[in-house]
């Protein structure tokens, strides 16, 4: 085969093909991906104290289904959702500490379970003598007293003082 031969094939073979247009996907945002009025739906997501996890389940429920690597990316790049989700989180923590103080007396409650939830969710140190808790709320000096005082009762009844 000569050159001009290969030439009139190659030209054959490409012109029945459509050409391929290259685009960029569309970058998934909160504001053109998920649905109206999640703030609210999150939010009382979180007030049952409940966690991110609920939160993407939701999501998906809802027909959006939003990876982990979207989830991160939104969490850095769009304030309004990091807001959302960062106040979603202080009605998680606050909901755990109300569930906590009020059945920390009753007898079936399980503080190593309590215990293990705060530490794994909410970040608290595992060592009972330097027990503390990462507060994310500005006006926190009444959290985080009250935060010791059920970290000192819930350490009485573990080591059975």
């Amino acid at each position: 085969m000569d050159e001009k031969q290969l030439e009139k094939e190659y030209n054959e073979l490409v012109k029945d093909k459509p050409p391929t247009k290259k685009s960029r996907p569309v970058k998934k945002t909160p504001k053109n991906t998920l649905p109206k009025n999640w703030e609210t739906a999150v939010l009382d997501i979180y007030r049952e104290g409940k966690f991110d996890v609920h939160v993407k389940n939701w999501f998906r429920e809802q027909g959006t289904p939003v990876s982990k690597h979207i989830w991160q990316r939104w969490l850095v790049d769009e304030p309004g959702f990091r807001e959302i989700i960062e106040e979603g989180h202080d009605y998680s923590y606050a909901w755990w500490l109300d569930y906590a103080q009020s059945n920390i007396h009753k007898r079936d409650f399980n503080n190593a379970a309590f215990k293990s939830i705060m530490t794994n969710v909410f970040r608290w140190k595992d060592t009972m003598s330097e027990m503390t808790i990462e507060t994310k709320v500005e006006n926190s000096k009444y959290d985080e007293m009250q935060a010791e005082t059920l970290l000192r009762k819930i350490n009485d009844k573990l080591t059975g003082d």
